[in-house]
């Protein structure tokens, strides 16, 4: 048997709970999921302002917002209801902000459940 064919089966039986490499990926997994979607999100509002002719930094403007805006809990009420208010200030404010929002909205459908709140109802 040749040493890469050998190499090869000792790889495929290797536990993969004991390679460091995945370990730590399981370990740091939440954190890797959530930069992936973040800079998924900031790709597409960036060609979505390049696309729409927006001023340059629109699309991290806006994504610092939303991010903003979605890091407060549900469960606290006040400061909740706040947040989102501002949100909607700002896009009502800011033709840009509005246009880029208004374009990911209609490009990025979220599916049905993500539509729905703590308690149920639709959010449109």
């Amino acid at each position: 048997m040749s040493a890469l064919t050998a190499s090869a089966i000792q790889q495929s039986t290797t536990n993969p709970s004991e390679d460091a490499g995945y370990a730590w990926f399981i370990a740091n997994s939440t954190e890797l999921f959530q930069i992936f979607a973040s800079d998924d999100l900031l790709r597409s509002l960036e060609y979505l302002e390049i696309q729409l002719n927006l001023p340059e930094g629109t699309a991290n403007r806006f994504k610092a917002l939303y991010d903003e805006a979605c890091s407060v809990s549900e469960h606290e009420e006040v400061l909740y209801a706040t947040t989102w208010d501002a949100y909607h200030e700002s896009l009502d404010n800011d033709h840009n902000l509005a246009t880029i929002a208004r374009a990911y909205g209609q490009s990025h459908r979220m599916p049905l459940h993500q539509r729905m709140d703590a308690t149920g109802t639709l959010v449109f």
